[in-house]
């Protein structure tokens, strides 16, 4: 894209709390749905607004000025200042004028143009830069390319040792572990493919180091990626795309499982579907709520978060875990107190307790079943006389 496009589509975000990852500001911002899907750049701490703000693109194109400045985030207001919006509309905790002033004064000391600037960063300026802001701007992109080297010798998180042996070394990793942590982390880094494969191969040893070496050897024009494939068809489950989606399709909630560790043990065969290429990442949200619907014992709990009815927009794992986490906390509480007496639960097709039709291996037993119905209704109706008996009183 174009440096204009760029432009048009970067926005300044504070208000979030200083510890917050990134991912959790884009999560957050995805979740308001103002802009469609951000990326935070960078992350800075601002004197004036004494706090963090982030520098993000958003996926959409949109008329700022119709974009609200602020958006309510768990109780807390986030502030979104896009670089179109004129200086009246501008919080005065966010005026971006001081670094553009600053670095127009450090020019006129030099006795350099803004233009000689750039030039010399190995950025490529735009002909004409209307507004201090845009120029700086185009100069965080040139010092973005100037400083690569920079971010790619910072330190990071090193990847633990893997060497593929068997038994696995107590100072290793075993395939799945290291492979879990791996493909997230080679995602997030922010450095070239050259530095991701050197920090890869720095984790390797024995024999998956023998492998990536000689792929490397015999096409020098190999990726990071093509490191991972190479040691997933090496040491990774012989299970194909279809017995991993076949498994995934028939799991269900066993008896006393808790929703929240379904989904969990669920989204594991998800990510190995998704790993063999078994479903497209794009219809991951869909594949994994269609499979919660038809697997769950909860029904109850999929109506209290109208998640039949939210199908067509699924939401993200992140968000999905969440809520129902949250409702179990909530529906542990509401059990903690002390309620009326119910009338017992039973079986629906032999009439007996302890356990439900769903379950059950007897036969069915009509008899029985309207015995205990007509059992439930008078203890219902007496619960309801004895409440209101306390009520007249």
């Amino acid at each position: 894209p174009t440096l204009r496009t760029l432009e048009d589509l970067s926005v300044l975000v504070a208000g979030f709390p200083e510890e917050m990852e990134p991912n959790e500001i884009e999560e957050s911002l995805d979740a308001a749905e103002i802009l469609g899907r951000l990326k935070v750049h960078t992350c800075i701490y601002n004197r004036e607004v004494k706090g963090m703000v982030a520098l993000c693109t958003h996926s959409k194109e949109a008329d700022l000025d119709k974009v609200p400045k602020e958006v309510q985030v768990g109780g807390i207001p986030w502030t979104i200042l896009g670089a179109e919006q004129s200086p009246t509309s501008v919080p005065e905790s966010l005026e971006m004028d001081s670094l553009p002033q600053k670095l127009q004064a450090l020019m006129v000391d030099e006795k350099r143009t803004r233009k000689e600037l750039i030039l010399a960063l190995g950025g490529a300026p735009t002909p004409a830069a209307p507004s201090l802001v845009r120029w700086a701007k185009e100069l965080g992109y040139a010092l973005k390319d100037a400083l690569k080297p920079a971010y790619e010798s910072a330190p990071y998180k090193r990847l633990r040792s893997f060497s593929g042996m068997s038994p696995v070394p107590s100072e290793e990793e075993d395939d799945e572990t290291w492979r879990d942590v791996t493909v997230p982390l080679v995602q997030e880094w922010d450095c070239s493919d050259v530095e991701k494969r050197k920090r890869v191969l720095e984790s390797l040893r024995g024999p998956a180091m023998r492998i990536v070496r000689a792929l490397k050897d015999s096409h020098p024009a190999t990726t990071v990626q093509d490191y991972l494939t190479a040691l997933e068809s090496v040491y990774g489950a012989t299970d194909s795309s279809e017995d991993l989606y076949y498994r995934f399709h028939h799991t269900y909630q066993e008896p006393h499982e808790r929703l929240s560790d379904f989904i969990r043990r669920l989204e594991d065969l998800l990510q190995q579907v998704v790993w063999k290429d078994g479903i497209p990442i794009q219809r991951i949200d869909s594949t994994r709520l269609d499979q919660i619907l038809r697997g769950t014992r909860q029904d109850g709990l999929m109506w209290q978060l109208q998640l039949r009815e939210r199908a067509p927009n699924p939401p993200p794992f992140h968000k999905l875990i969440r809520e129902i986490r949250e409702e179990e906390v909530r529906l542990l509480q509401v059990d903690a107190v002390v309620q009326p007496k119910k009338a017992g639960s039973f079986c629906y097709n032999c009439g007996r307790d302890g356990h439900y039709a769903l379950d059950c291996q007897n036969k069915t037993d009509h008899v029985r079943v309207s015995q205990r119905l007509q059992q439930t209704i008078r203890e219902l109706q007496g619960n309801t006389n004895r409440a209101w008996g306390r009520r007249i009183v």
